[in-house]
């Protein structure tokens, strides 16, 4: 289980050219797991978002057609969740991509992103900076 040590507090969507929001997540027993200011050894990252396994399948199956773009970009994806790691597993398993996965039962990530029923992600690049904003078509 990962909790959520520090994030800070937004008041309006975020937009492309934005500074990403800076969160802690740490594991059960106190190391840091991640933190989107040290980023991913210092590459691209795409946070994912989903509520459950059913929107994490759908929010993966979004992106499956850019899925060979992101790898050649090295885009690492973090996936962050408020459904149970063990139903989460299997839904990601076969994107070998994933590089992390954040559980995040209170949702604050999830409200700390601004996140909504058409928004499900960020691209974020190597200056931390959001680059893209991923909507679910409607």
């Amino acid at each position: 289980m990962f909790i959520l040590l520090y994030s800070q507090v937004v008041f309006s969507q975020l937009r492309i050219g934005d500074k990403a929001l800076n969160f802690v997540a740490i594991n059960q027993k106190g190391g840091e797991l991640f933190s989107v200011n040290k980023g991913i050894q210092n590459s691209k990252m795409l946070l994912l978002f989903s509520e459950n396994s059913q929107t994490l399948t759908s929010n993966l199956e979004h992106i499956k057609k850019h899925y060979k773009s992101l790898l050649k970009q090295n885009i690492q994806i973090v996936l962050i969740t408020t459904d149970a790691m063990e139903l989460t597993y299997f839904s990601y398993i076969h994107h070998p991509n994933v590089h992390k996965v954040i559980y995040d039962p209170n949702k604050e990530i999830t409200s700390l992103y601004q996140i909504n029923h058409s928004t499900i992600g960020y691209c974020i690049d190597e200056s931390k900076q959001i680059k893209a904003v991923l909507q679910k078509k409607s």
